[in-house]
């Protein structure tokens, strides 16, 4: 009973089947390739093992196998092994392990194609999607949801945002807003002025930058002969500033200013606007006709004008009197508050007086944190400490003594004279009224 021989083509890597022994010629179907002198017999296991074993026991005389003739167990088609060429090399029979191996191969589309010991195919289809791709959409739409409830939300919080500072900027008092708005646009020309004048190197130069220069040129130039111009060794920039409303004029209005150099000194300036601003230079000096000191020791005249700093002392008749003491104000970055070895002597001042009144109206004010037009350049003066603008005279005593008296309260901080006349109008005013007031209440009551 003869056998069928199952071969492939060494020339195309086709299947073939044949009955003939190789001696009588295999040809093979596909290419038309003789290999008629290979042959590898299939025993009845079908399998590359069984191929092997029928090539060892080959008739005597059978020339023994080529070596680019390899024996396969798959049907006709054929499909390369997965990274194999097309034109790769044959397995080799000795690299099969086992004869019930089956070869898996992939084909183009994906599918895994497993070829059986017996010659059949079998196909396994591959998912077109990995696990990661088949959420992708559902991920996608997710991921478009969340957005568009994200950009929702901070529409949402910044509509409220917005609504939050239109009531801020409601309960603001209106004549804050406008102080506001006018700050803006004069700080960059007030700045500008005021390091024009400081870096002036004459004092003819820097007078065309201060307040009333006519009027004040000549107490300009000799305040300057006795003191040294404050210049800074640093740069300096403005670290806060500040709208005082003058008088009853909306545009009677002056603005404040506060100078830091790079060691944090700090100096303060008054603006006024005279055909552009100008410093207010009575309040940055801040000046004094007579010279402190002198006064003290009694080198001048019996009275004088002076821009001080005041402290309240306590005294052993707190009910029927109260002392203070004043002291020159401090100089441009002096740091070891040289200013107290300048203390005048105690000065008695009786509580039912007129004087008494005013000067504790404004030391209350101050403890209150209720500083003249609402200045800040009270924040620069030291702890327990007020300025203030006063009359100061020497008296005889009983035992022929000078004794130091408080004449008058010129004005509140070290405002240059228009300024302070400006104060005064505004306090009389304010009397005037209550006055009034108090008239009308007691002709009701009447």
């Amino acid at each position: 009973m003869s056998q069928t021989g199952v071969f492939i083509c060494p020339s195309c890597q086709s299947v073939v089947r044949s009955e003939k022994l190789p001696g009588e010629g295999l040809v093979c179907g596909e290419c038309g390739h003789d290999f008629g002198e290979q042959r590898i017999s299939k025993a009845a296991p079908t399998t590359a093992v069984a191929g092997a074993k029928a090539i060892s026991q080959a008739p005597r005389g059978t020339p023994a196998p080529k070596s680019g003739a390899v024996a396969r167990d798959v049907i006709k088609r054929r499909v390369p092994l997965v990274g194999q060429p097309l034109d790769a090399k044959p397995l080799d029979l000795a690299a099969i392990n086992t004869a019930e191996v089956a070869v898996s191969e992939v084909s183009e589309n994906g599918d895994e194609e497993i070829i059986m010991p017996d010659g059949t195919r079998k196909v396994r289809r591959r998912k077109r999607r990995r696990k990661q791709e088949r959420y992708r959409g559902m991920l996608i739409f997710l991921a478009g949801w969340i957005a568009v409830i994200a950009v929702i939300f901070f529409l949402f919080k910044d509509g409220e945002s917005q609504a939050k500072d239109e009531v801020v900027v409601d309960d603001v008092d209106s004549t804050e807003q406008a102080n506001r708005l006018f700050l803006r646009k004069q700080l960059p020309e007030v700045k500008t002025a005021f390091i024009d004048f400081m870096k002036q190197p004459t004092n003819d130069g820097r007078e065309q930058f201060i307040a009333n220069a006519p009027a004040m040129a000549r107490h300009f130039a000799n305040h300057y002969l006795r003191h040294g111009f404050p210049r800074p060794e640093t740069a300096i920039h403005a670290v806060e500033a500040n709208v005082i409303t003058l008088s009853e004029d909306p545009l009677k209005l002056g603005i404040e200013t506060i100078w830091a150099d790079e060691d944090n000194n700090q100096m303060g300036a008054v603006h006024l606007y005279q055909q552009g601003w100008k410093l207010d230079w009575e309040c940055f000096a801040p000046y004094s006709q007579i010279n402190w000191s002198r006064f003290l020791l009694g080198e001048f005249e019996e009275e004088g004008t002076f821009r001080l700093l005041v402290r309240k002392r306590r005294s052993e008749d707190d009910a029927k009197r109260m002392l203070l003491s004043f002291y020159r104000a401090p100089e441009f970055f002096e740091k070891e508050g040289q200013f107290k070895k300048t203390e005048s002597p105690e000065v008695s001042v009786p509580l039912n007086s007129k004087i008494a009144k005013e000067f504790l109206a404004l030391w209350e004010a101050r403890e209150n944190g209720e500083a003249p037009y609402g200045s800040i350049l009270e924040r620069l003066d030291p702890e327990g400490y007020l300025r203030i603008t006063v009359t100061l005279g020497w008296r005889k005593g009983e035992f022929e003594e000078k004794i130091l008296t408080l004449q008058d309260i010129v004005g509140v901080g070290w405002y240059g004279g228009e300024i302070q006349t400006l104060y005064h109008e505004a306090e009389k005013k304010k009397k005037e009224a209550e006055n009034e007031t108090e008239n009308e209440l007691s002709a009701i009551i009447r």
